[in-house]
């Protein structure tokens, strides 16, 4: 049996939250990070082609807001972020336009949300105060953008986390110059001076925990011990409880699994298409987000490389879409450019020079998105507060409770603010 020594900490998963808890932890303690993956990251992973400017974002894009410890950060490793350019423009049976609100009726919306009672759902809000025909545009669009923004069932979505959220969005937005698998790796380098241990391709199978410490199994013949133990993987992957690749805990946590099958967590698929030229910039030279009825609905093009451009379908419609093929999926990415473009299909077809597809549902390692705050999920968090014998304990994005739900800064801050409570209980 190949059993390794006992560290004080062991971190499951490399991704924002386990690589931040473990920067801040390693001053004190010794830290172990075991990743399923052969590379840090999770959620975010950026591809960098040397035959292509630039680079791709398969999942995480975009720093979204003024986002304090994201910044600093970046800063701090000496990166730099541009300010998202181009405007926001609604498409519709080929006419383009642009406006300053979201959609006719924005303002009016967003006061009726900061009125409705705590505990509501996006759905029964809409049919409170939006169920006349004559707010159906209204009704459709409120539910493409809940489904595509935050990935959330208006069934299951908390109205007041949309409201949170969707008035945090309306900040300045950026991207990281060199992609952000730069920060990641920065905050990789730094736990390596400070002691880390970091071992890749090492799936944790299973928990064995009692209140003096706890073991990680890969396979029966590697195990690795340490005091407490902190979970980072997605949301998404503890809701599948049944999974072959799911963690088992012995003694089992169900009351724990259970409140996070209470939350959200949504599923994405990614579009990223390389053209011979930018034949948006003929509808209008500043196109920066395009939103359509279509069915990948939104699309994006990028700072400084017009070559690019970027579709993004989420939550249920995403769901419809998790077993398709890739060629599948590609072909209704470019019959849904077609309606906006009032292209052929040919057409955008001869212009297709690159393509890649990231399902992130399909993904073994995050099973979905991200999360998005239900009703439920205040009395879920509690629980997940209560570590499990003392010795396990849950980080992420989905763990995070501010402003910044479902983004690399609530990973970050996740990580943190675990560690601090960590520190000193070790």
């Amino acid at each position: 049996m190949n059993t390794t020594s006992s560290a004080d900490i062991i971190i499951v998963g490399a991704g924002a939250a386990g690589l931040m808890a473990a920067m801040d932890l390693s001053r004190q303690y010794k830290v172990l990070i075991l990743e399923a993956r052969p590379v840090p990251g999770g959620r975010i992973r950026t591809f960098y082609n040397a035959d292509m400017p630039g680079h791709i974002e398969q999942g995480a894009e975009f720093v979204h807001g003024n986002l304090p410890l994201t910044l600093s950060l970046l800063r701090q490793a000496g990166l730099q972020y541009t300010a998202v350019e181009g405007g926001i423009f609604h498409v519709k049976d080929g006419q383009w336009q642009q406006s300053e609100e979201m959609i006719e009726g924005w303002d009016e919306l967003i006061d009726k949300m900061k009125k409705e009672e705590a505990g509501s759902t996006m759905l029964t809000f809409l049919q409170k105060h939006y169920a006349a025909p004559a707010h159906a545009a209204l009704r459709g669009y409120i539910t493409r953008f809940a489904e595509g923004f935050d990935l959330a069932d208006i069934n299951r979505v908390s109205v007041r986390s949309l409201l949170d959220e969707w008035q945090h969005e309306m900040d300045a937005n950026f991207r990281v110059d060199r992609g952000y698998m730069s920060l990641i790796r920065f905050i990789e380098a730094e736990c390596l001076k400070l002691g880390c241990t970091i071992l890749y391709d090492t799936p944790v199978k299973l928990i064995e925990w009692a209140s003096g410490g706890v073991k990680a199994y890969k396979d029966p013949g590697t195990i690795y011990g340490a005091k407490k133990i902190l979970v980072t993987i997605p949301l998404g992957l503890l809701q599948s409880r049944e999974a072959v690749d799911a963690i088992r805990f012995v003694p089992a946590i169900d009351a724990y699994l259970d409140a996070a099958q209470r939350m959200g967590f949504g599923s994405v698929i990614k579009f990223v298409f390389r053209f011979t030229r930018a034949f948006w910039r003929d509808h209008h030279s500043s196109a920066g987000f395009m939103i359509s009825e279509e069915k990948v609905p939104t699309w994006w093009t990028q700072n400084g490389d017009d070559s690019l451009l970027t579709g993004w379908l989420g939550g249920p419609s995403a769901d419809e879409w998790i077993n398709a093929s890739e060629e599948q999926l590609l072909s209704m990415a470019l019959h849904s450019l077609c309606g906006i473009f009032q292209l052929t299909y040919a057409e955008i077809h001869s212009m297709l020079t690159e393509w890649h597809v990231y399902n992130w549902a399909r993904d073994e390692w995050a099973d979905g998105g991200y999360s998005y705050t239900t009703p439920d999920s205040e009395e879920a968090l509690k629980l997940f507060r209560q570590p499990p014998g003392g010795v396990v304990f849950f980080a992420g994005e989905a763990f995070y409770e501010g402003d910044s739900p479902g983004t690399v800064e609530a990973a970050l801050v996740s990580g943190r603010d675990i560690a601090r409570a960590l520190n000193g209980s070790a």
